[in-house]
């Protein structure tokens, strides 16, 4: 799906003439914000010690 929407973006700033960097920039933005969430959301804090989070 990522992939459509970075193609999208370039496909509509190529028949623009525009810079497609912005709007690439926003998304991948946004994934690392779904990223940050998805951790949060799958954390595990009942682990003993740091060797075993590994």
């Amino acid at each position: 799906m990522a992939e459509k929407k970075v193609r999208q973006i370039l496909e509509y700033a190529a028949r623009q003439g525009t810079d497609p960097y912005r709007p690439i920039a926003a998304l991948i933005i946004e994934r690392q914000l779904q990223k940050i969430a998805s951790r949060e959301a799958f954390r595990q804090d009942n682990l003993p010690d740091d060797e075993e989070r590994w």
